[in-house]
């Protein structure tokens, strides 16, 4: 049986109110912008940010304590944000990197958490994983045995 198309994951994000697509950058000039016409025609929608391969920096630390020679090993990232306008509100698609590309605090806080909860039967519930998103990410997961309320995972 031949394997279904992958699937690729999107990470979503609201804009406040008021945020230009520039605006929720943090450095706009040091990106590589592109229109997307099926998004907007006079506005640049898509904002990339890429390094080319280089040795990892480790390397250099590492290096004079092995006996033999280390393999080529070369490091790269990228990253890339989609802005897409809808009912006069703009949102944020992130690939890659490119949720350190956006100025954090022009995003909407607890929007996923918002959309899941008015998505979901809320007393089918098992389990809740959060990710807030700081200087450092903090990982969360709440679980129950049974099907519960939001509040029996949040008491």
């Amino acid at each position: 049986m031949p394997r279904p198309p992958r699937q690729q994951k999107l990470t979503l994000s609201l804009l406040k109110e008021a945020t230009t697509r520039t605006g929720a950058l943090r450095n706009p000039e040091s990106l590589d912008s592109y229109t997307v016409p099926a998004l907007s025609r006079s506005e640049d929608s898509l904002f990339l940010k890429w390094t080319p391969p280089h040795p990892p920096g480790w390397m250099r630390y590492l290096e004079p304590h092995v006996s033999e020679d280390l393999p080529d090993l070369y490091a790269a990232s990228s990253g890339a944000v989609l802005f897409v306008e809808s009912s006069r509100r703009l949102f944020a698609v992130t690939f890659g990197q490119g949720r350190h590309l956006l100025e954090p605090e022009t995003l909407e806080s607890d929007f996923g958490l918002k959309v899941v909860l008015n998505s979901v039967a809320p007393d089918q519930l098992k389990s809740v994983d959060a990710k807030t998103i700081d200087e450092t990410t903090m990982h969360t997961r709440r679980d129950v045995s049974r099907d519960s309320s939001l509040s029996a995972l949040w008491s």
